[in-house]
């Protein structure tokens, strides 16, 4: 089951998900964004649901078949097990639910992929294939509470400033702090994602941008 008392955002409020109560939030886990960790399965370590998001300028029907042939010759005993498009909140999505094997070790995985903006979100349930169906039913209905809360790229702005005043003086002055600014969140951003984890936890590769 999912948590009734506080849905999950990421730090620069992209998106929102409410975790399966009991499991751990970790950020930064091996390049996603975040993981939640649940129970241990004997193979693979904890279960886990994780989300990242990439900038691309694919269309939504190429990442879907790069994304496929990128896996097929990554993994060996490569199975593609869901392929379908489908719809979460509002938002269209794509699932693609696959079985392989990674350095002898057996994984069961069920991605949604979702294009907002030029964003791609990769939603993922990774876990071995002996505890894949006992936890299935957490990640289905966390997923179905992810959310896209801001839809804008990094270098979107509500409005265009140009028609607003010319960039002298005190104007320039304000975009100069607010370039300052976004440059240090970008900083602590990237540190925070740079911790490695102090235990192995498996995570699939996103697809490509």
């Amino acid at each position: 089951m999912v948590s009734t008392v506080q849905a999950y955002s990421d730090t620069l409020n992209r998106f929102s998900i409410i975790p399966p109560t009991g499991w751990t939030t970790k950020e930064g886990v091996e390049g996603v964004i975040v993981a939640f960790l649940g129970p241990q399965d004997p193979d693979i370590g904890p279960v886990n649901i994780n989300i990242d998001i990439q900038q691309t300028t694919q269309t939504f029907e190429n990442i879907i078949k790069d994304t496929k042939q990128s896996w097929s010759d990554a993994y060996s005993n490569y199975s593609l097990l869901t392929d379908r498009n489908l719809v979460i909140n509002s938002l269209n999505g794509h699932e693609l639910k696959i079985s392989y094997t990674e350095s002898g070790t057996p994984f069961m995985q069920d991605s949604v992929i979702f294009l907002e903006n030029d964003a791609l979100y990769q939603v993922t349930y990774l876990a071995g294939p002996t505890t894949y169906d006992t936890y299935s039913a957490n990640w289905l209905d966390s997923l179905n509470t992810f959310q896209i809360e801001n839809t804008q790229t990094p270098t979107d702005s509500p409005n265009d400033i140009s028609f607003h005043f010319e960039l002298t003086g005190l104007p320039f002055l304000l975009l100069v702090i607010a370039v300052a600014v976004v440059f240090i969140v970008i900083v602590v951003v990237l540190v925070r994602r740079s911790k490695a984890s102090s235990s192995k936890t498996y995570l699939p590769p996103p697809p490509p941008p």
